[in-house]
């Protein structure tokens, strides 16, 4: 390897002037900026470490799930597996939802479900109706 100098900021500020200099390379795993170093194909003057930044943990930990700050890229695999798994199960079924588009916004395609004909839509707005009349609050 290529001798650098290493910085390991503890903000997301610090982080983005240190990054924003020339021939900095933010470290932050899961590249393969290492192994570059090693077989020498890659010679930056700094490495910034951006594994202490309490900012990114946080981020991943608020998000509940939905994001996350993956610190060693050997794990990305098993969250995009978790997250796959997470996603693809059955939450419930013969669900009728009624979508209604703002103007000016067309609808292209819904995944997993099949367009009514005229004479299902004109159904499913008399039930509509219905309900609605039926669910109408006395005030």
């Amino acid at each position: 390897m290529y001798a650098f100098t290493f910085e390991r900021p503890s903000t997301v500020a610090d982080a983005a002037k240190l990054v924003a200099r020339p021939n900095v390379k933010p470290l932050a795993g899961g590249q393969s900026l290492v192994a570059s170093l090693k077989l020498r194909l890659a010679n930056p003057e700094q490495l910034v470490d951006l594994g202490a930044i309490a900012d990114l943990a946080g981020i991943a930990r608020e998000g509940k799930g939905n994001y996350h700050f993956i610190r060693d890229g050997g794990d990305t695999a098993s969250v995009f597996r978790k997250e796959m798994d997470e996603l693809s199960h059955v939450v419930a079924r013969a669900v009728k939802l009624r979508v209604v588009l703002s103007p000016g916004v067309q609808l292209v395609r819904v995944l997993g479900s099949n367009m009514l004909d005229s004479e299902q839509t004109r159904k499913v707005k008399d039930e509509e109706k219905r309900r609605s009349r039926k669910n109408r609050l006395p005030w």
